[in-house]
């Protein structure tokens, strides 16, 4: 697996230790959340900021395979106009740093709640916003499906990609994220399904662990709990240069990870 690392689950005192950090415990690229690993801004928003943090990655061999921006696309109150701009801001960010695909996931809500649709409805105009300034900038926008999410599985993802079929819409692929936990049986053919349809769509896949406890998901470093990663091997196989961003693990947790999964 070509792996890569989510930055703030490292623990570092700055960027450039948690960068030193990844790079030294072998993996090939991040997952960074500027919200999370940079107290990123507005303000601080410039080409020379964009040079400063791709110049740092190009010091320790890394690239970011996805830019998080996981703000709430179904945002449909008064706050819309600014979380669009938050979003807006990641795309200058990512252009101006050279990095190419920025993630995001579409807000909490259930299938059966009264305001679903109302919801799906928002994050299909939302993305249409954020897919024009993408497009201008030639960067790539990955949607998460999550379970409990407005866009939970294969089918409402494929209305969004039916909706706007340009390729510069992507999507990240979490197993763990995508599974039910009342129906857990259930999962390894609901992600053979996904891939089947929409594995050619992929910009990157997230990798963890899990347990299901009372009836709810926790997630785990991964190799520690529940999951079947022998479709993840067999996808990787097919697309060796994929990014795998692994997730929810801690320092300690790495060597065994890399030593399972390849580095």
């Amino acid at each position: 697996m070509h792996l890569g690392r989510r930055l703030h689950d490292v623990d570092a005192q700055s960027f450039e230790e948690a960068l030193a950090k990844v790079q030294a415990q072998g993996f090939h690229s991040i997952q960074l959340a500027p919200t999370k690993s940079l107290n990123f801004t507005r303000d601080m928003l410039s080409p020379g900021y964009g040079r400063y943090l791709r110049q740092a990655l190009d010091s320790h061999a890394l690239d970011v395979a996805i830019l998080g921006s996981y703000f709430d696309l179904s945002d449909r109150g008064p706050s819309r106009e600014e979380t669009l701009n938050c979003y807006k801001d990641h795309l200058l960010l990512a252009h101006y740093a050279d990095f190419k695909v920025v993630g995001t996931e579409t807000g909490k809500i259930m299938p059966d709640d009264p305001h679903y649709e109302e919801a799906f409805q928002a994050v299909k105009e939302n993305l249409g916003v954020i897919l024009d300034q993408a497009e201008k900038l030639g960067i790539v926008v990955a949607i998460e499906p999550v379970y409990g999410h407005t866009i939970y599985n294969r089918e409402k993802m494929e209305k969004l990609l039916e909706a706007y079929p340009g390729r510069n819409l992507q999507v990240i692929y979490d197993p763990v994220n995508l599974l039910d936990p009342t129906d857990e049986a259930a999962g390894p053919a609901m992600w053979e399904d996904f891939l089947k349809h929409l594995g050619n769509r992929l910009a990157a896949v997230h990798v963890k662990d899990y347990k299901i406890e009372d009836g709810k998901k926790r997630d785990l470093p991964a190799g520690t709990g529940r999951m079947d990663y022998s479709h993840l091997f067999t996808l990787a196989q097919k697309k060796p240069y994929l990014d795998f961003l692994i997730e929810a693990a801690k320092d300690e947790n790495i060597s065994s990870i890399m030593e399972n999964f390849g580095g």
